[in-house]
């Protein structure tokens, strides 16, 4: 989905797409779409998950455009690999201090203090 805000700041779709497959390729055909649908504008800004692909295919369409990663899926992203899978092996503690860690990182970013 294309979601942003219209000059009235309210939430907007400007369009979604089915994908069969998620390559270079099909991002790049789906980002030229859209703006072939959009008189050729370039959001602003563009949000999206980790995908390779899409990441290649919003630099290569979308030239003028500021690309970020969606905090909420580096955050699923974590959760996901720096927990144990396996209750037994799991140290509670440990795991709560890493995740805790990390989200001191991603969430209480100072400016100026590095």
């Amino acid at each position: 989905m294309f979601v942003g805000f219209n000059q009235f700041r309210e939430t907007t779709v400007f369009g979604a797409a089915l994908m069969y497959d998620e390559t270079f390729e099909s991002f790049k055909w789906l980002f030229n779409a859209f703006l072939s649908i959009h008189n050729q504008k370039h959001p602003q800004t563009i949000f999206t998950d980790q995908d390779s692909a899409m990441g290649k295919a919003v630099s290569n369409v979308f030239t003028s455009t500021w690309h970020g990663l969606c905090t909420w899926h580096i955050s699923q992203n974590a959760l996901k690999h720096l927990c144990s899978q396996n209750e037994e092996e799991s140290d509670t503690e440990e795991e709560s201090s890493i995740l805790l860690d990390f989200s001191a990182c991603m969430y209480q970013y100072e400016k100026g203090k590095i």
